[in-house]
């Protein structure tokens, strides 16, 4: 695993990551019409933040410029986004797909660094407030650190509101430039409306966030409502909420943007409780619907709030004072059409086509500088050159990279082709210094070349996987001696001949001793591949989520590429109907006995149960020293049955384990079990007091399960004494059992129900 590439958390950052040099930057003298724009993003749910992002890059986009979004997850639906867009592996650094760009805006202070260090670009910080910016006094003084040097890394500083503004001075010594939010007017703007069916007051949040205020919303709507009875409360929110939404009458998850504005125009009130917000464009977006805004003073909206003129201002955390405000608002017309009006006013000033025109202007001034050089490209021994790349601007990345690190050896994904289906990267060196500098650096612009530049006895383990020489290649493979992170590279190759030739049980025994390799979805593709030859879609199915969500390995010397792609190619071809089990007749995949109970175990342990038994049966019919492991198989087989609820099945082979050794307390119990469930008191009885009559073993010959030798048979016995009308032996045996196991709470309960029925505990 490559850690420089690895996501790292933000407790992490905080507490002892080696913090980025700030770059300097030099004005490009290359005149420039055309820009591109990356916005670095965290977070892509809804949010008002993320709304004002993508509406900057739809109008870079229409004024003919070019706009990367990176981030992590797919691209929304929730929001029309008309610019590129590279969704991040979930283990990677966000700046590890940063493309070669004029400006680099950072969405977050967590990011700042990462973007610095690509040495690509100027990076603008565009600070839409969070808790580190209004609760900054609330922060340990090392993550308050943390912050500051953020800061200090970014080139420049957007925010959008004066008030932002003022506190990232006070805090963070740093001048900003603001761009306010705006509004897209062709969308939340007022509509005539026939006379309302219902009155609903309207909040907005994710209540994930404490600041959101929203239980004091919800709390101030339960007191309007003892009043005003016929006042429903809707709730608009990103996600499902987390809290009770008993007294809420209706919660929208994650509408469309048209859909808002249809709910912000048929609200009668607007209520914004949170503690601190850099803008609030919900409220700006309530005004613009002609709906009456009560808020509080959530500090950013300060901008453009005036209290009494287009919103009623009150201070936080104060549900009573919210509810008397409401039902005021609510029984007062000239107040409410003064506030619309104002409203509407204020919402005219804040068309989003009106403040992109400053926003453009502001950002391009930023991207006519460049990152000034360490060195030239001469101080390096260059291995791959530009005809090699993928595209122009993948070469451009690299000559860059190459001009502002000081790290002594770079490192590039080089593509090779396995099959028509199937591309590998592998990160190679690309170029090292003459002389001077440390450490690796890792580029990642992808680069294809005929073969991979290792050494010939690697390029031969290749070259028969890709000839479909799956055998000479397993062969190599075993031969081969390497790290143990060289190992877990190589066993993906091992495992991948071992299911072309479709030898499925070593490949599943395999794929058992892998190590857990969390975001290695290169092995999440084996299982996928086996799985769908296998018949077992809905296992296959399950990783290839897995897949989804976790994407590119990146962060691993070797990776599948476009492995969502590769994998939906393998769903595509899974067979519904499962494949027959290769049997132990076939050429070339004979098991040892103790291969063959492995994977019997894989089998079971992966749910493919009917397989397994098989392969259970094939080992206890062949196997002659192991007693334990064939007793092992056995359960393993009647508990098979018991899930299917064949309870002859199940005791068959539970009879089958005497064969081996006399009864066991374990087995006598579940007998004693199955017969239980279909009410055959009398043969329960039998097998439970037979349990009773065995001596705990006192050697570890085998594993024991303790409670079945000891007072597990006494409480069942209690239950089928009872059943079969036998009340006194009942309360007996549940005494014994009690003796036993005295914190046992069915025990403690069946004292209380004999107590109940005349008969007394000797613990009473």
């Amino acid at each position: 695993m490559i850690k420089a590439l690895l996501k790292v958390l933000t407790h992490d950052r905080i507490s002892g990551t080696k913090l980025s040099q700030k770059t300097k930057l030099i004005h490009n003298d290359i005149k420039k019409t055309s820009f591109h724009m990356v916005y670095v993003m965290g977070n892509t749910s809804i949010c008002g933040a993320a709304k004002m992002i993508f509406q900057q890059a739809n109008t870079w986009i229409e004024k003919g410029h070019q706009v990367t979004i990176v981030a992590y997850g797919k691209k929304p639906s929730w929001f029309p986004i008309n610019s590129a867009y590279i969704c991040v592996p979930a283990a990677t650094k966000l700046s590890t797909c940063i493309p070669y760009c004029d400006l680099i805006i950072a969405t977050y202070y967590t990011h700042i660094g990462e973007c610095v260090e690509t040495g690509i670009a100027p990076v603008a910080y565009f600070e839409q407030g969070d808790h580190h910016v209004f609760a900054y006094h609330e922060l340990e003084e090392d993550h308050k650190a943390f912050i500051q040097s953020q800061y200090h890394l970014a080139h420049f500083i957007l925010t959008v509101s004066h008030v932002a503004a003022k506190y990232i001075k006070q805090y963070f010594n740093r001048e900003s430039t603001v761009i306010r939010n705006g509004i897209d007017t062709h969308i939340f703007k007022y509509k005539m409306l026939p006379e309302k069916k219902k009155t609903y007051l309207l909040m907005v949040g994710n209540d994930r966030y404490d600041f959101k205020g929203i239980p004091h919303i919800i709390a101030a709507y339960k007191r309007v409502r003892e009043k005003l009875p016929h006042i429903k409360l809707y709730w608009i929110t990103p996600v499902t909420p987390t809290i009770d939404v008993e007294d809420v009458s209706k919660v929208f998850v994650a509408p469309s943007q048209r859909d808002i504005a249809a709910i912000y125009q048929g609200a009668s009130v607007y209520i914004q409780g949170s503690y601190y917000e850099a803008f609030g464009l919900p409220i700006l977006e309530a005004m613009a619907c002609g709906c009456p805004v009560i808020t509080t003073d959530c500090i950013g909206m300060r901008d453009y709030v005036i209290h009494g003129q287009n919103a009623i201002v009150l201070k936080n955390r104060l549900p009573k004072t919210m509810a008397d405000a409401v039902i005021n608002l609510l029984q007062k017309y000239d107040i409410r059409r003064n506030l619309i009006a104002g409203g509407l006013k204020t919402a005219g000033q804040y068309g989003w086509r009106k403040i992109s025109k400053h926003c453009m202007s502001t950002l391009k001034n930023m991207a006519v500088y460049q990152i000034e050089p360490r060195q030239n490209t001469t101080v390096w021994d260059i291995q791959i050159h530009g005809k090699d790349f993928l595209t122009t601007e993948g070469y451009a990345k690299f000559l860059q990279y190459l001009q502002t690190t000081s790290y002594s050896e770079i490192f590039v994904p080089i593509l090779y082709e396995i099959t028509k289906d199937l591309t590998i990267a592998r990160w190679t060196c690309a170029a090292k210094r003459y002389e001077g500098g440390s450490g690796k650096g890792y580029c990642y612009t992808k680069v294809r070349r005929n073969t991979l530049s290792e050494n010939a006895f690697i390029r031969s383990i290749y070259h028969n996987i890709k000839t479909e020489q799956y055998r000479d290649a397993l062969k190599e493979l075993t031969c081969l001696t390497v790290n143990n992170d060289e190992e877990v590279i190589y066993k993906r190759w091992f495992i991948y001949c071992l299911i072309q030739i479709e030898d499925y049980p070593k490949a599943l025994i395999a794929l058992s001793h892998i190590p857990e390799q969390k975001g290695y979805t290169d092995y999440d593709y084996l299982y996928c591949l086996i799985y769908s030859r296998l018949g077992q879609v809905e296992k296959a199915r399950e990783r290839f989520h897995a897949i989804k969500a976790y994407q590119e390995a990146i962060v691993y010397d070797e990776f599948i590429v476009d492995i969502e792609d590769a994998a939906s190619k393998v769903m595509d071809n899974a067979n519904v109907e499962q494949l027959a089990l290769p049997k132990l007749h076939k050429e070339g995949n004979q098991l040892s006995m103790e291969e063959m109970y492995e994977f019997a175990m894989q089998l079971y342990e992966n749910e493919l149960y009917d397989d397994s038994i098989y392969y259970f049966l094939e080992y206890v019919k062949e196997e002659q020293e192991d007693k334990e492991k064939c007793i092992d198989a056995y359960r393993n087989i009647y508990l098979i049955y018991y899930d299917k609820e064949d309870y002859d099945v199940c005791r068959k082979y539970c009879y089958q384990i005497f064969e081996y050794d006399a009864p066991r307390a374990e087995e006598c119990c579940f007998i004693g079990y199955t017969l239980m469930k279909e009410e055959k008191w009398d043969e329960a009885i039998f097998w439970y007091e037979l349990a009773t009559e065995l001596e705990l073993p006192r050697h570890d010959a085998f594993p024991i399960d303790k409670d079945a030798w000891t007072w597990r048979p006494y409480l069942q016995l209690c239950v089928c004494y009872y059943e079969n009308g036998e009340t006194e032996k009942a309360f007996l045996a549940n005494e014994t059992a009690h003796k036993l196991n005295p914190q046992h709470k069915s025990v403690i309960q069946n004292i209380a129900f004999f107590k109940s029925k005349g008969y007394v505990s000797s613990d009473d």
